[in-house]
């Protein structure tokens, strides 16, 4: 096939697209609870950059543009920090959440902060009650919720990415270097990544591993360090 030949077919799946975000954008500016609605463009090139431009300041609509693709999790980060209200909907141009059930899936909410009542929590990760297990032991030390959570701003549905065994912990507690972020890097950013060259990696690793002054190896492979 001739480069020429691809051409209209390129240009029918961008409209294709362009046309799914602006239906889908309609849909939710209609549906009608009381809302701010947040659009972040992802440095798209198609044209839809100028479709959704006509709609900042309509029917409650901001709109944001990143100048370059910065992935889905960067997007998400954007449109909350842009955010104003109490509540957050993610909705993707996809209309995985029907925006006509937004009253259903607000209500629990609602009505816990109506009662008083604590919504009740279905638990995905769980650890046998014999493990000690300190949350804060490993995010205050540079270990990111991508590490033992993976990619949650990308599941529809949570489920359990790492099997949090004793051998995958002792992995990590032999060797947590690959795993360690710089303080100035959120632990909920899911982008960021260790230097792909093995040298920078293992220097940074080391660097930071002095820097928050972890235990040696046998201390985070003794038995006691887990299990009390």
């Amino acid at each position: 096939m001739r480069i020429d030949e691809k051409r209209p077919y390129a240009c029918r799946i961008n409209r294709r697209i362009e046309t799914r975000i602006l239906r889908g954008l309609r849909l939710v500016a209609a549906e009608r609870t009381q809302k701010e609605i947040i659009v972040v463009d992802d440095g798209s090139t198609d044209g839809t950059r100028e479709k959704l431009a006509a709609w900042h300041g309509r029917d409650g609509v901001r709109v944001i543009f990143h100048d370059r693709n910065l992935g889905k999790g960067r997007a998400v980060r954007t449109a909350m920090d842009a955010a104003e209200g109490d509540v957050l909907i993610i909705q993707d141009a996809d209309l995985e959440y029907d925006p006509n059930e937004y009253p259903r899936l607000i209500k629990p909410i609602q009505d816990s902060w109506s009662t008083g009542k604590p919504i009740e929590w279905i638990k995905i990760h769980n650890l046998p009650n014999y493990v000690y297990f300190n949350h804060s032991a490993h995010v205050n030390h540079g270990v990111g919720c991508v590490e033992c959570h993976g990619r949650i701003d990308r599941m529809d549905v949570v489920f359990q990415a790492s099997p949090l065994s004793m051998g995958w912990c002792l992995d990590c507690h032999r060797a947590p270097e690959s795993r360690l972020r710089p303080r100035d890097v959120r632990i909920t950013d899911m982008e960021w990544k260790h230097p792909s060259d093995p040298q920078e990696s293992a220097a940074l690793g080391a660097k930071l591993r002095q820097e928050y002054q972890l235990h040696d190896v046998t201390y985070m492979t003794s038995c006691s360090t887990c299990h009390r």
